[in-house]
């Protein structure tokens, strides 16, 4: 069961209904989609409640972290991956008032998304390495 709403960019979100339970902790799992075709797969969680919130000493305990992985490779173009992120994180904005940072695990050898985040307000918070994958973990600030 899903419940389909629509963002004002035009990119349909998708929210799966079933929260899966993992580690004690609830996370939201989201597939986007663009004119009828599923582009990309996002996780919402909180970061305290999450492996990554360990890593990261200033994430605060309403703080949200999101990971992703984009399927189509129409929207691994800058513009089209800012669209993307920029749905995901004005739905942590609007689902918890108390949410001051969105956090962002991004693979290290992505430098073309990284250098997207960071044109796009992300600042680099830490490096860290989870069994054998490099990660960047970049924060967005409400202010």
């Amino acid at each position: 069961m899903a419940l389909v709403t629509t963002i004002v960019t035009g990119v349909t979100l998708v929210i799966c209904l079933g929260l899966s339970v993992f580690y004690k902790f609830f996370k939201l799992q989201k597939v986007i989609e663009s004119d009828a075709s599923r582009s990309s797969y996002f996780e919402i969680f909180w970061m305290c409640e999450d492996c990554l919130g360990h890593e990261v000493d200033d994430a605060k305990e309403q703080d949200r972290g999101i990971r992703f992985c984009i399927g189509n490779d129409e929207f691994t173009r800058a513009q089209n991956l800012a669209l993307l992120l920029t749905s995901a994180i004005q739905y942590c904005w609007l689902s918890d008032q108390r949410t001051q940072s969105v956090w962002v695990e991004v693979r290290a050898d992505t430098e073309g998304v990284l250098a997207c985040l960071q044109n796009d307000g992300f600042i680099q918070s830490s490096k860290v390495k989870f069994s054998h994958e490099h990660y960047v973990i970049m924060e967005f600030a409400r202010d």
